[in-house]
């Protein structure tokens, strides 16, 4: 049975992407040649390389109805990637640091933290889902917070 794919995870959390492929069977990544899930099969990724640019590869995501996971905390600033989310309806969530206090810097976001977070909001993504786009949200250990 071909499984649905419903959440693109960006290249710059590929780590994540292959930690959430083994559990869920719903995900797919840039360059993910596709795999089996209990008795699901997820086909392989239409974005072939980690190195396709934002402007390229979020119009794929938009099409396919995916709700984008990304670590790209600069993405909300980049003019062309704006742009095209609003053009194409995209649905994004980036992954953040969660604010710190007295300037102390927050604790690197590798993969734990990162599934960390997901795992804590997933209720609320799962919710986002059937809303349509675009939109770009920001969640981290403290919260889920619409930014566009």
């Amino acid at each position: 049975m071909a499984s649905a794919v419903r959440y693109y995870v960006d290249a710059d959390t590929l780590g994540l992407a292959h930690v959430l492929v083994t559990i869920r069977g719903d995900v797919t990544y840039p360059g993910d040649p596709g795999g089996r899930f209990k008795r699901l099969v997820r086909p392989a990724c239409p974005i072939a390389r980690t190195r396709t640019p934002d402007h390229e590869w979020l119009p794929v995501a938009a099409e396919n109805g995916w709700l984008v996971i990304t670590r790209d905390q600069n993405l909300r600033n980049k003019t062309v990637e704006i742009e095209t989310i609003l053009r194409h309806g995209a649905k994004v969530i980036t992954i953040v640091n969660s604010r710190t206090h007295k300037g102390v810097e927050p604790p690197k976001l590798d993969v734990f933290r990162q599934l960390r977070v997901l795992l804590m909001h997933w209720d609320d993504i799962e919710g986002l889902l059937d809303l349509p786009g675009p939109f770009i949200y920001d969640i981290s250990l403290t919260g889920i917070h619409k930014i566009a």
